[in-house]
């Protein structure tokens, strides 16, 4: 036993001075208090800290930036690399992939077996963290992904994510609802999609709509920017607080 203890206490000295050596601070990242989540299988659903996006928490974006150079991600992406502790294949769901990093994995290891409330279209639950993974790719949202252990399915289809929990009061408004959707199709973009906005709740006067067919892990075709909004409403004009998002479509590579 205490032989077993020397080595654990050997190697994580090791992997503390190695992530030190590459310039990789051992500091606990301040999650957003809001998370989306996402479903990008049956096996895969969690909380989805999107990369290198304008929403994107800037620390978790350096942080990871310092990664991707110290491991040299975007080689091994690149070459195809995909067996080794820098980056393994876990799971492939259409066009997205699914990486571990063990870097990622040793230095936020202190979120896994964390608690979070999951809100989905018709309630709560919560959930731990079960594991660290990691999307990248050249065209497609890059992100992390806090997977969650099994999420109770009564609340329907998982949405957002808090630390703390919140008093949210699930209904539909299809007056808000048609009205929200008119706005958005009223905005000066580039890229749309099919999939209307779906009005699910109410939190401290703000309005909580998805944009999601929750079908895209098996047709990427079926839903191109699955995203979560917080809307404030004043004198008709709607006012979006807070909206994440995936591109699923591949606006860098268009």
């Amino acid at each position: 036993m205490l032989k077993k203890l020397i080595i654990f206490l050997l190697l994580t000295q090791f992997s503390m001075t190695f992530l030190k050596s590459q310039n990789i601070e051992l500091e606990k990242y301040e999650l957003d208090s809001i998370i989306p989540v996402f479903k990008f299988s049956e096996n895969s659903i969690g909380l989805t800290l999107v990369l290198w996006e304008s929403e994107s928490n800037p620390d978790i974006n350096k942080f990871l930036s310092r990664i991707a150079k110290s491991d040299s991600l975007w080689t091994l992406l690149s070459r195809k690399n995909f067996n080794s502790e820098k980056l393994r294949l876990i799971e492939t769901t259409n066009r997205l992939s699914l990486f571990t990093n063990k870097t990622l994995s040793d230095s936020l290891s202190y979120l896994i077996g964390k608690e979070f409330y999951i809100y989905g279209q018709n309630g709560l639950c919560n959930s731990k963290i079960s594991e660290i993974l990691l999307c990248l790719d050249e065209c497609l949202t890059n992100f992390v992904l806090l997977k969650l252990e099994a999420i109770d399915h009564s609340i329907g289809n998982p949405l957002i994510a808090t630390r703390k929990k919140v008093e949210i009061q699930f209904s539909r408004n299809l007056k808000i609802e048609k009205e929200f959707n008119q706005f958005i199709d009223s905005l000066p973009v580039d890229y749309t999609d099919t999939v209307p906005s779906i009005f699910f709740g109410e939190w401290n006067n703000y309005y909580l709509f998805y944009s999601d067919n929750f079908l895209w892990h098996i047709d990427s075709k079926s839903c191109k920017f699955p995203s979560r909004s917080m809307v404030f409403i004043r004198n008709k004009y709607f006012n979006i607080k807070w909206k994440h998002g995936l591109d699923l479509f591949g606006i860098p590579c268009d």
